[in-house]
């Protein structure tokens, strides 16, 4: 992976863009054939419309070569080891760059089930106990916990964990219990999940395999491999 900090690498225009987008405002987007040597860059949600989307299909228009959608942009950022700025002063350009990223990283994980930037921003693992219940039809075969450790990054939501525990039980029922809430509370799931709030996430995964289907010897183990 390419240093976020080296200047031959990535460009000091392209981490303040990254630092200072807002996005209520602005989006982050990838020009495929600059001139200059920055390829990140901020562009006004204004100029993003659909004209101008029409327009980007003949490289015409303010879009022209350049990637605009968070599927195009991603594999760009990914080539850079993000990790190396996380603990870098809150103020710093690079920490707000790397806070970004991992805004992105978030919204790839909700929108497109992609978790090759999220893995890459998200250094911390929580070690976290899942309660894990199998059932045949409606009895309950064998209860018992998971251990496992989840990828956590400063800027993750309820809906992070939600999409990533649904991807990695997406034969089970996954529910998530904090305080009360649980997962498919809307205001819940748009709120930040600190380091500390995932380690008092309850987890609860149910798997619940049909009566008509034969269950070889050992068969709850290999449902959560």
């Amino acid at each position: 992976m390419l240093s976020v900090t080296n200047k031959q690498h990535l460009a000091q225009k392209e981490v303040d863009a990254l630092a200072n987008c807002n996005s209520q405002s602005h989006i982050i987007a990838v020009q495929s054939q600059s001139t200059e040597k920055s390829r990140i860059v901020m562009l006004s949600r204004d100029d993003v419309n659909g004209w101008q989307l029409f327009l980007r299909f003949f490289n015409l228009g303010k879009l022209a070569n350049t990637k605009v959608y968070l599927s195009e942009i991603t594999p760009y950022l990914n080539e850079y080891k993000w990790s190396d700025v996380s603990k870098y002063a809150k103020t710093s350009s690079y920490h707000r760059a790397y806070l970004k990223v991992c805004d992105l990283a978030n919204k790839a994980v909700v929108k497109a089930q992609d978790l090759s930037l999220f893995n890459n921003v998200s250094k911390i693992k929580v070690k976290k106990e899942i309660k894990f219940t199998l059932y045949h039809g409606s009895d309950r075969l064998n209860r018992f916990n998971v251990v496992k450790h989840i990828r956590w990054n400063p800027l993750m939501q309820y809906q992070t964990l939600s999409t990533l525990l649904h991807k990695e039980f997406s034969r089970s029922a996954v529910q998530l219990n904090y305080h009360g809430s649980q997962d498919g509370d809307g205001p819940m799931m748009k709120e930040g999940l600190s380091e500390a709030g995932l380690q008092k996430v309850k987890i609860i995964v149910s798997q619940r395999i049909p009566r008509s289907e034969h269950l070889p010897s050992g068969h709850f183990r290999n449902a959560i491999a």
